[in-house]
């Protein structure tokens, strides 16, 4: 295709080779602001820096195991005006593990569960919620296992 040139020699000297450059260059995953207000069947999985707002009539009760996930790294916060929750044996709302971390914490107006032998809010050895958990006057944080593990 280029005879005996490289892809490089072959497109020095022409725009094309910014281009090519700049399509190979890692580029850092942005934080997103999560909103759910509506039902939600799949995990609400949080990457770095993420925000996730569950409104009044937004419901993450997912018929996965777990409802919402931060795994391995620092989301920003979690706010709750629904439901989160997961189905199952040992469901959980929440999970904080592999040295996850929710920054701003989780403000709960509405109701986080977990069902069966789960914890509505489980946070594993070595994660945090930095921004501590704030339950609401009214809001419900239950569990059939624990309502918070640590």
């Amino acid at each position: 295709m280029f005879g005996s040139k490289t892809l490089k020699a072959a497109l020095t000297g022409t725009t094309a080779l910014i281009g090519v450059a700049m399509l190979m260059a890692p580029t850092p995953a942005k934080a997103a602001a999560l909103s759910v207000n509506g039902a939600q069947g799949a995990t609400e999985v949080m990457g770095a820096g993420d925000t996730l707002t569950v409104g009044n009539a937004g419901n993450v009760a997912t018929v996965a195991a777990v409802g919402v996930l931060v795994n391995g790294v620092t989301a920003t916060s979690v706010a709750n005006n629904g439901t989160i929750g997961g189905a199952g044996p040992t469901a959980r709302g929440i999970i904080v593990e592999v040295a996850g971390n929710i920054s701003d914490g989780v403000d709960n107006f509405g109701t986080i569960f977990g069902s069966g032998t789960g914890n509505a809010i489980l946070i594993e050895t070595a994660s945090n919620i930095g921004g501590g958990i704030t339950n609401e006057f009214g809001a419900l944080i239950n569990g059939s296992g624990n309502g918070i593990q640590v």
